[in-house]
């Protein structure tokens, strides 16, 4: 059987408690045995330390005797008579040294006793003087390992030298250095090179133990740690010769072996206080996670935007509690979300809607999502006329639309500034009959009127899912909701107004531009009706033919500046007045271009009499350089012109000024619009202007014009 389910540990919770139940047990416990292991490790290791340092200088002074027994053997055998005839056949017992020579002072050896020659030095004169005072004098030959001890004959005419058995120097040395498992001993001579050692150590480390007086010393060959403990053995007073170094070393794990025991007990010990830990704290953190497992999930739905979550807990403590805090949020957090999205799409739709209408048949379905379950109706009191009553069931059956004449009253009852109205059984009251609702039985209806700058605009009518009247969050609820409706109602009334000023606007400027001559009467409003069906035909998109419309309006804004007496001269221009007639676009731009709205018409206003082959005015552009609208305007433009009558000539007729627009296609005009045009060019077309000669009012005709095909 598991102890510990699967989803022991699925939450940050049941870690953290885990963790603070296996803190609290283990770390006092993991502390004592560490700080335990620390001081005996330390404990060990200084042990360890100081037997080797014992060692050192157990084998230190170990090799000084050995060599004071070696010098009292060379005197021995330098008393015997024999030793000092040449060919003598003297038996010699060496003991302590490997042979025995004697000669001059840097010369070879005369003769010879034992198994090596020693060669003889030279030497200095505080070196003879200390031999000739009965010393004896320590040298290691060049390129030999083997040390060579060197005295005066007896006879004082020569030197004899012998040099000392490494077997017998180091034997005893190496016992007292080797007492222990993996010990060992090494001699290092003044350079740092090894008389006697069984490993390798480390140059730095040799040069390191030159240096001191006793020391300890460590280093790693590998992948294995030593340490060890250098001890110098001074042989300057006895053999007037530099310190040689001893060391003794060992593995450093050597040190540290009574320590093993205490840690694979260590181990376990642990082991068996985590899984003590673990079973105990089983119990109490799967209590804990269940009800957070559940709020987690309930949590996460919520996320994803599912607000009818609900969470089940029934434990007798603070979770339980949490749980129906949980709930209530939920509560919450869904009227709101359902509110700020329908607020969101009332505006969006507000943004969208450019005629009232529009606004009005996309409103109630924001309303029906705001409050699941509930009936809404909404009035809209126009400014002139019947106001209009929408209603939308909570079936989403669609949205009826009515005409509803309110009488005094009930303009009174919502011009009161009351925030809410309710309407309860079977009388509703005057607003009630006014707006046709009437609660059934023992329903409720909630108005909310509707105020726009303080002046009603219409309301809001709730009827509450089941027919109930709304509590207070409902009620708070729906009254955002009148008042979003009654901002995106005036927003659309504005924007239509605006719009409404516009035109007006342009269309005022426009009058005013014809009126500045009667020869140009109507110009501006026949030119803008032949470029909108111009570029109807051109296929361009309606946003970009409303703006080619208001352009044409005020093409000709220019001639304002222009003097009457240059428009209506009766005669030919002369150079100088038609300068002055071509003007009249770049001072329609210098008017128009304060304005920022009217941006979009600056290059219609520039550009309408360039020439497709570049020598039109003002700037000479040609081809596609042209800016497109103004090409479709100087078609409609030019043919306006010919078909009018002028002070200085009558108009032509419109076979004749068709013809010319048609010769002028890629030298004055774009082909393209001219085919567009030439399509355009029907016997209607023809009529129209022929009534406008005989009545003499062209602007009177032109907006009957038939829809071309």
């Amino acid at each position: 059987m598991a102890l510990v389910e699967r989803r022991f540990l699925t939450t940050r919770v049941a870690r953290r408690l885990l963790t603070l139940f296996v803190l609290c047990a283990l770390l006092p416990l993991s502390i004592s045995l560490w700080l335990s292991y620390r001081h005996v490790t330390r404990e060990l290791a200084a042990q360890g330390e100081e037997r080797l340092s014992q060692a050192a200088t157990a084998a230190g002074m170990s090799v000084i005797e050995r060599l004071m027994a070696a010098e009292s053997e060379l005197a021995l055998l330098a008393g015997q008579e024999g030793l000092r005839n040449p060919g003598s056949d003297a038996s010699l017992t060496l003991r302590l040294l490997g042979g025995l020579a004697g000669g001059e002072e840097g010369s070879p050896p005369r003769w010879s006793v034992g198994e090596r020659v020693a060669a003889f030095p030279e030497l200095d004169d505080a070196t003879r003087a200390f031999l000739d005072a009965g010393g004896t004098h320590l040298v290691l030959p060049e390129g030999s390992r083997h040390p060579v001890l060197l005295r005066r004959d007896p006879s004082g005419h020569g030197l004899l030298a012998a040099p000392v058995r490494a077997d017998s120097m180091w034997a005893t040395a190496q016992v007292y250095s080797a007492s222990e498992i993996g010990r060992a001993l090494c001699v290092l001579d003044p350079s740092g090179e090894a008389l006697a050692c069984p490993h390798a150590v480390p140059a730095a480390v040799r040069q390191r133990a030159l240096a001191v007086r006793s020391e300890p010393v460590s280093w790693q060959d590998g992948g294995e740690d030593s340490r060890g403990w250098a001890w110098q053995i001074f042989l300057s007073g006895q053999f007037r010769a530099p310190a040689w170094v001893a060391i003794v070393s060992e593995p450093a794990a050597a040190a540290l072996a009574p320590l093993h025991g205490f840690t694979r007990a260590f181990v376990p010990t642990l082991l068996l206080a985590l899984w003590s830990v673990l079973l105990l704290s089983n119990v109490q953190i799967r209590r804990t996670i269940d009800p957070l497992d559940r709020l987690k999930e309930g949590t996460r739905r919520i996320a994803h935007g599912d607000f009818e979550s609900r969470v089940q807990v029934r434990t007798k403590d603070e979770f339980n509690d949490l749980a129906e805090s949980f709930n209530t949020m939920a509560d919450d957090l869904g009227r709101q979300f359902r509110t700020l999205e329908a607020l969101h799409q009332l505006d969006r739709h507000a943004l969208e809607s450019r005629t009232l209408d529009h606004m009005l048949d996309g409103i109630a379905a924001p309303l029906a999502h705001a409050i699941p379950g509930a009936d809404f109706s909404i009035m809209i009191l126009n400014e002139r006329g019947p106001a209009t009553l929408l209603r939308n069931g909570a079936d989403e059956s669609g949205v009826e639309r009515f005409s509803v004449h309110l009488g005094p009253s009930a303009k009174a009852i919502l011009a009161e500034g009351a925030d809410h109205i309710a309407l309860r059984g079977p009388k509703g009251g005057a607003l009630g009959d006014a707006l046709g609702l009437r609660p059934e039985g023992d329903g409720a209806l909630d108005v909310f009127p509707l105020r726009v700058q303080s002046q009603p605009a219409g309301c809001l009518v709730v009827e509450g899912p089941g027919g109930r009247a709304l509590d207070d969050d409902e009620r708070v609820q729906a009254r955002q909701l009148a008042d979003q409706a009654a901002l995106g109602v005036w927003s659309v009334r504005r924007l239509v107004d605006l719009g409404d000023l516009k035109e007006g606007a342009m269309t005022a400027l426009a009058l005013a531009i014809d009126a500045s001559s009667h020869w140009t009467s109507g110009h501006s409003r026949r030119v803008t009706e032949l470029t909108v069906r111009l570029a109807a035909l051109l296929g361009l998109p309606e946003k970009e033919i409303s703006v080619l419309h208001s352009a044409t309006m005020l093409h000709d804004i220019g001639k304002i500046g222009v003097p009457t007496a240059v428009l209506d001269k009766n005669g030919r221009l002369t150079d100088e007045e038609y300068e002055i007639i071509k003007t009249h676009v770049t001072i329609g731009e210098a008017i128009l271009k304060p304005i920022a709205a009217f941006e979009f018409m600056l290059p219609i206003v520039r550009h309408h009499h360039e020439r497709f082959d570049g020598r039109g005015y003002p700037d000479g552009l040609s081809g596609k350089d042209i800016p497109f609208g103004a090409r479709i305007v100087a078609v409609a433009d030019t043919f306006d012109a010919l078909v009018s009558d002028r002070p200085y000539r009558p108009g032509k007729s419109v076979e004749l000024a068709t013809r010319i627009i048609e010769e002028e296609a890629g030298a004055q005009f774009d082909p393209k619009v001219v085919g567009a045009f030439m399509r355009m060019y029907t016997a209607d077309l023809k009529e129209i202007v022929q009534s406008h000669r005989e009545r003499g009012a062209l602007e009177d005709a032109l907006p009957a014009l038939p829809a071309l095909r």
